[in-house]
């Protein structure tokens, strides 16, 4: 834990303030442990802004996918499997396909096809983004918005 002085002295004394790890930032509870369907919104919040603020942290992705797939939640996890996808950017071969398998069960026949295509061609272009993913540019369908006719 990193230390840090307080701007003022009070009666001669130097109290010291912690400041923590922006890596433990809001996320109050271990993902492995068993949680209410109340906090299920907030914590799986947190853990995309922890994804968003350190997008190479392996270990929030790895969170991200658990917790979609203990909550079944199909296109939030379909989406945090893009989004490790991309940060691995063809490494983790292993760790791809180990998620990609266990995860069969939630993603439908498409998702499943579609990320295994992926990890045997590792084209970008065959990772259709959703509004869940947070790490692409966004996009659903074509980014040309406008095509020039020829005559």
């Amino acid at each position: 834990m990193l230390q840090s002085l307080p701007l003022f002295k009070a009666e001669n004394e130097i109290n010291s303030a912690s400041i923590e790890s922006n890596q433990k930032f809001l996320v109050k509870h271990v993902l492995w442990t068993t949680i209410t369907a109340k906090e299920n919104n907030d914590q799986y919040t947190q853990i995309v802004f922890k994804v968003l603020r350190n997008p190479k942290h392996l270990m929030s992705h790895i969170q991200r996918v658990y917790f979609t797939y203990t909550w079944k939640m199909n296109s939030p996890l379909y989406a945090a499997l893009i989004d490790l996808l991309l940060i691995l950017d063809g490494n983790g071969k292993q760790l791809s396909n180990r998620m990609i398998s266990l995860s069969h069960s939630l993603l439908s026949n498409q998702q499943h096809q579609t990320l295994t295509r992926y990890l045997q061609t590792q084209d970008l272009t065959l990772l259709p983004e959703n509004k869940y993913t947070v790490l692409t540019k966004g996009l659903i369908g074509s980014s040309i918005l406008l095509a020039k006719k020829s005559n």
